[in-house]
This record gives structure tokens, C-alpha cells and sequence, in this order.
């Protein structure tokens, strides 16, 4: 995935120089979670990666029709514990973009909601999307109730 902005000071000097070049010649540039080899071009099918000529244009545009998405893999560097200060190679695998997304999923889904928060907090927003679950007044009920405002958002079946 690509440095963000506000974390570059947080990765080494070397990091382009010394520390992926060291993971990804480890990997023998290969995804080390799916195998699929660095900067071939092709798509997924299922599973699947199948590789196509990138000089074959009649044939990248023949799958486009058909609806198959054709990309060129680039593999990138993942953390596991997420901590981009963390750089010992234990820590580090070379990954094409389909698996550093689905490792790192619920880590950017909660650092996204982290970061719309703060953005409502500076814009003075309150934030009412949170949300709490009691028990309804009649029996075998849930209701789901806005914290900011404690009204009922829902009411569910509770499941026996």
C-alpha cells in the first residue's frame, strides 16, 4: 500500500534502499501468502491469478468487454502488527495488493472510523452514529438506541 503522507517520518531512511528490496529478493518477489509473481499482468479468477500478454491489447480489451478487471501486480510491503516503526523482517511480508487488503481490512476499517471522528470532533460534529443495544420493553425484543439521543433506531426479534 502507499506511505501515507502523515506516516512517512515514521519508516526508516533505508527503507526504500535496504528494507524492501531485502523482503522482496526473501520472497523471491513473489506474494508470500498467494505466490502470484511481482509486476506480471493479468486477473483473478477465484483463486486464480491468470496471466495475460500486456502487450496483448486485443485480448486485455476482449476481457474488459466480458467484464474482467486485468492488472498488473506490484507487491508491497506489509506489516503485520501494523506498526510501521516495527521493521525486523519477521515483521515484514512481500504481498500483492489482493492480500495486503483483505490482512489489513478491519485495521483500516477502524483506523478510518478513527480518523472520520476526529474530523467531526474539529468540526464541532456530534457524533450520533453510535449506537447501544438494550433489552425492549416487551419481552423477547431488542432495541437499538442512539447514544447522543437515546431513541430507538430498531427493534429486533431477540434470537431464543
Amino acid at each position: 500500500m502507499p506511505i501515507r503522507p502523515e506516516n512517512k517520518d515514521r519508516y526508516p531512511s533505508n527503507w526504500k534502499s535496504e528494507i524492501r528490496p531485502q523482503i522482496l529478493a526473501r520472497a523471491n518477489n513473489r506474494c508470500e501468502f498467494c505466490g502470484v509473481q511481482n509486476h506480471i499482468t493479468g486477473y483473478w479468477d477465484g483463486e486464480r491469478f491468470v496471466k495475460v500478454n500486456a502487450e496483448d491489447w486485443v485480448q486485455i480489451e476482449a476481457l474488459s468487454y466480458d467484464g474482467i478487471k486485468v492488472i498488473k501486480i506490484v507487491l508491497t510491503i506489509a506489516h503485520l502488527d501494523h506498526t510501521e516503526e516495527n521493521c525486523d523482517p519477521d515483521n515484514l511480508r512481500a504481498l500483492c495488493q489482493r492480500c495486503h487488503n483483505q490482512y489489513d481490512a478491519s485495521h483500516r476499517a477502524s483506523g478510518r472510523k478513527s480518523r472520520q471522528l476526529e474530523q467531526m470532533e474539529k468540526e464541532g460534529q456530534e457524533n450520533i452514529f453510535s449506537v447501544s443495544a438494550q433489552s425492549g420493553a416487551a419481552s423477547g425484543t431488542k432495541q437499538i438506541r442512539c447514544e447522543s439521543c437515546n431513541g430507538v433506531i430498531a427493534s429486533l426479534m431477540a434470537e431464543e
